[in-house]
């Protein structure tokens, strides 16, 4: 309780792509560990998180997004400040493809030729 009360406690601010604490959503709001925020106070949250300018900041943004503004803006901000190394991350995708039962385990035969090819002539 003393140690706590003496100013031993340190919180360490951990960047992952996975997790990213940084968003913009579709309606342009940013938030930041899910508060949302002014733009222009987050590098100062940033640094006071104990990040450096060599640090990556994952900045995610919805699939699908069709106005970059605000996103473009709040990567200026973060570039003005220092911070070098703002990216945009979208959720990721991943999609399978089903083959027909007889066909599994089959070789596909190699594609054929649209045009055959043109023998060359040679004159001499």
């Amino acid at each position: 309780m003393g140690l706590l009360l003496a100013g031993c406690a340190h919180e360490q601010f951990v960047t992952d792509a996975r997790h990213p604490e940084v968003a913009v959503d579709d309606r342009g709001v940013v938030t930041y560990r899910g508060e949302p925020i002014d733009p222009d106070e987050l590098p100062d949250l940033l640094k006071d998180s104990g990040l450096t300018s060599r640090d990556t900041i994952h900045i995610h943004i919805p699939s699908g997004l069709t106005d970059y503004r605000k996103p473009y803006y709040v990567m200026g901000v973060l570039v003005k400040n220092g911070f070098t190394r703002p990216v945009f991350v979208e959720d990721r995708k991943a999609y399978s493809e089903v083959y027909k039962a007889g066909r599994a385990n089959k070789a596909l035969p190699p594609p054929t030729p649209a045009h055959p090819a043109k023998r060359v002539i040679r004159y001499k």
